[in-house]
């Protein structure tokens, strides 16, 4: 069996996590010069999220960011995420 690379586990579990919330997410993932990974976890905006604090931060696509956090791997990245979004 064909153990899977550290891109293709974080892709999974971040399309699991989306798929758990019925594509009310989206996850987004980059990595700087410095090699530190930015994941910044998104949600749809609903109807009136544009008369609240920060509506100005919704994008063209009608999300908003709702957490962003830096990890040092895409490992420590996708065991943050299962936690948070599926479960521990």
């Amino acid at each position: 069996m064909e153990q899977l690379t550290k891109q293709e586990n974080f892709d999974l579990v971040a399309d699991r996590c989306e798929a758990e919330l019925h594509g009310e997410i989206r996850i987004l993932a980059d990595q700087d010069y410095k090699g530190i990974w930015h994941i910044e976890v998104q949600e749809i905006a609903d109807e009136g999220d544009e008369f609240e604090d920060g509506w100005e931060e919704i994008d063209s696509d009608g999300f908003f960011t709702v957490e962003r956090k830096k990890f040092e791997d895409l490992d420590e990245a996708a065991i943050w995420l299962h936690n948070r979004y599926i479960g521990g």
